[in-house]
């Protein structure tokens, strides 16, 4: 059989997913595969995806996010029983989002990737019948090789609107699941590098519940809302701490809060970008913050590595995963000690032109550029289909 993969591309907010997926592609290129991409936001193209995906053969087909899996016939019956080849697709959130797509993950020619690692044992929790799911974690972006001009000292991309409430996500909320929202929420303060659901393990064993695929399930509302949460909490505490020791901040985002007015003219407000503007920035970044708390606790946030890749310095919560894997490539925040944060940013600043700073940035560069671009991710998950169907 010709080496041909079939890519179905689809929507991605801010294009992330459509320009990682055109990198995939080239990764899947190297390892010497013809590749074809069909764009559901063409009209033209999207006509032919079903017949290709249901008549034609390729050695796999490829999406991000799923797309299709929860489709069906006109029989009723469902799409992914009608496709010909190895179907991989990877989900880049919380399976929770996507609960009608992970449980028609059924099939022997389908395969399901993950980008945090942990997701594999979550989902065979929550429905012990589902097949082949795996982990990988995100690639990143690689700006233009022409050199930039590091004119942005610190780069704060994350959107900040309004907290969070638990009805946002639970129409109608009962005491229980307000005590253990609240507990799990507590649990992470107290231990910010625990993930939700490790966190809500906890509090559940000291309710004398032991965690299952069910209780994962009949609490889904509240890990997703806990999960919004400490993301808020974790971006506003951080800006707020950076502004006020009086730190100037470029923001990337949509949102709006008294921080933005507060400090006006310590802030350049981006705005909303577009992924390829986003990397740009990033380009001409000295430090670039990745304020999320660990929402991926065997995985690491695109972020990271773009930001490896562009020279520029990465600080990020701690998670023991990202200890493990990337150790002092990046600047790691306790987040129950925000002012070293900020001694430590300063200092980076201070010292980000010297010689040993920048081997140290050239390093983590090449480090990221051979294992951490989407380029690479294309070549693995070749590289995976391979160890299953041979080459």
């Amino acid at each position: 059989m010709e080496k041909k993969i079939l890519i179905v591309k689809g929507e991605s907010q801010y294009n992330v997913l459509r320009i990682a997926t055109d990198e995939i592609a080239k990764g899947f290129a190297n390892k010497g595969y013809y590749v074809e991409v069909l764009d559901m936001l063409n009209p033209k193209e999207k006509i032919l995806i079903h017949k290709k995906m249901t008549s034609e053969s390729y050695a796999f087909i490829f999406s991000c996010q799923a797309l299709r899996f929860e489709d069906l016939q006109n029989d009723g019956t469902p799409f992914l029983e009608s496709v010909k080849s190895p179907y991989f697709t990877w989900i880049f959130d919380d399976l929770l989002h996507h609960l009608h797509k992970v449980q028609n993950q059924v099939y022997d020619h389908t395969y399901m990737l993950s980008v945090d690692e942990q997701m594999q044992d979550i989902a065979s929790a929550m429905y012990p019948h589902l097949k082949n799911i795996a982990g990988l974690i995100h690639g990143g972006f690689c700006g233009e090789e022409n050199a930039v001009r590091k004119d942005i000292e610190v780069l704060f991309p994350g959107t900040l609107s309004k907290v969070p409430v638990i009805e946002d996500i639970i129409e109608e909320p009962i005491p229980v699941e307000r005590l253990i929202a609240d507990k799990t929420i507590k649990q992470i303060e107290e231990m910010p590098w625990l993930s939700v659901r490790k966190a809500l393990e906890r509090v559940m064993n000291t309710l004398g519940e032991e965690m299952s695929g069910d209780l994962l399930l009949e609490l889904s509302g509240v890990i997703l809302y806990v999960d919004l949460y400490i993301r808020y909490q974790c971006r506003y505490r951080m800006m707020k701490a950076l502004l006020e020791s009086g730190v100037k901040l470029h923001v990337v985002g949509s949102g709006t809060n008294d921080l933005l007015e507060q400090y006006k003219d310590n802030i350049t407000v981006c705005g909303a970008k577009d992924i390829t503007e986003v990397v740009k920035l990033i380009q001409r970044s000295k430090v670039v913050i990745n304020p999320f708390p660990v929402i991926f606790y065997k995985g690491a946030h695109e972020r990271i590595f773009t930001a490896l890749l562009n020279k520029a310095v990465c600080f990020t919560p701690y998670s023991e995963y990202l200890d493990d894997l990337l150790g002092n490539r990046v600047q790691f925040i306790d987040l129950k000690n925000l002012d070293n944060m900020v001694k430590d940013v300063n200092k980076v600043l201070e010292l980000y032109d010297g010689e040993v700073m920048q081997n140290l940035l050239e390093d983590n560069y090449r480090y990221a550029l051979e294992n951490h671009t989407w380029e690479i991710r294309g070549k693995e998950i070749a590289e995976f289909y391979e160890s299953i169907y041979g080459e």
